[in-house]
């Protein structure tokens, strides 16, 4: 995960895969994050939380309590509502409502003009991944499976309604030694 963030600008993450698991997602291997400061890019992205509900406990997650980091929730309005009382008080925190309802096109638009936001990388919960994939707005998939059962067993990363659109793999890595288990995929969407 740490390379397919060196070069993006922001991680963006559902409030379920960020709930309880006090985080910043970010690139943490030194070479990475020298990588990072050689492309002109901060240490840590920006984090983006979406979530429609705006349903998120801003006192006690990590990442929405280092000033250093800036932190952007896409949400609808009445989310907005919802997290306003807490986000009033972090100057570091953007919440973006996109309308009456979810609309992550909109959101990233948003990200973009205001932000200055091009490349992101999106991580876990399968209910962002698909709307990301339904929306059209996911150019390429790196996926890794663990060796360590985690969460429910054959959970697939795509539960949309238009189906997932065609993938070609570009790159298969298998670990070894301590690693041997685990496997990288990288798909490109066609």
């Amino acid at each position: 995960e740490g390379l397919s963030r060196v070069r993006a600008d922001a991680v963006l993450a559902g409030a379920n895969t960020v709930r309880g698991a006090n985080l910043v997602l970010s690139c943490w291997h030194p070479e990475l994050v020298q990588l990072r400061r050689k492309l002109g890019k901060p240490i840590h992205p920006k984090q983006i939380v979406v979530s429609g509900s705006g349903n998120i406990d801003l006192e006690n997650e990590l990442m929405f309590n280092l000033p250093d980091i800036p932190v952007i929730i896409i949400t609808t309005d009445d989310g907005g509502k919802r997290l306003a009382p807490q986000a009033d008080q972090r100057s570091y925190l953007f919440v973006l409502k996109t309308g009456p309802r979810l609309d992550l096109r909109y959101g990233l638009r948003l990200l973009r003009r205001y932000h200055g936001i091009k490349l992101i990388s999106a991580i876990g919960g399968r209910t962002t991944a698909s709307q990301l994939f339904d929306d059209g707005l996911v150019t390429d998939l790196y996926l890794t499976t663990a060796a360590v059962p985690g969460g429910t067993p054959k959970t697939p990363f795509y539960v949309g309604d238009k189906g997932l659109p065609k993938l070609r793999l570009v790159l298969t890595k298998e670990g070894l030694g301590e690693e041997k288990g685990v496997k990288f995929e990288h798909f490109v969407v066609i």
